[in-house]
């Protein structure tokens, strides 16, 4: 399968009898109004289409309404990718002031939060060699899985 742009999206289905111009106006403010979410994260086209046949991504408009026979579905894009960059993972975190925002960007781009070391963890059974309890010495040179000495 050919690889697809990607977008980080949210596509709400508007409630059956409402208005679905006043809820584009409350998603475009950052509100919910008689809407329910049905995808949210990063999809490619086909899942968006697959949803919202008619859905066409317009670079002037990240929030639009699109009408189809059984709903009105609003499309919510934050980000696109093409097809040929790299995707990371973003982390929403919500503030109340922007100050506070500023600090967490500042720490962010100056600190070191996380460092992760490699580990090895061998995939075989390890074998110990069976050893006289009293003199430490290995019995008969014999390697057991499970060893134990009787008295």
């Amino acid at each position: 399968m050919p690889k697809q742009d990607g977008y980080d999206v949210t596509v709400f289905k508007v409630a059956s009898g409402a208005d679905a111009e006043a809820s584009l106006k409350a998603i475009q403010n950052g509100e919910r109004k008689d809407v329910e979410e049905v995808i949210n994260g990063w999809k490619a086209l086909t899942d968006i289409t697959a949803v919202v046949p008619s859905y066409v991504y317009d670079d002037a408009n990240k929030v639009a309404l699109f009408k189809e026979l059984d709903a009105s579905y609003i499309v919510k894009v934050r980000e696109i990718k093409k097809e040929n960059d790299t995707i990371y993972p973003s982390v929403t975190i919500p503030v109340a002031t922007e100050q506070k925002g500023n600090e967490i960007v500042t720490a962010l781009k100056h600190k070191t939060l996380y460092s992760f070391d490699d580990i090895l963890v061998s995939d075989s059974l390890r074998r110990v060699p069976a050893k006289d309890p009293k003199t430490d010495a290995i019995l008969n040179g014999a390697y057991f899985k499970y060893a134990s000495v009787g008295q």
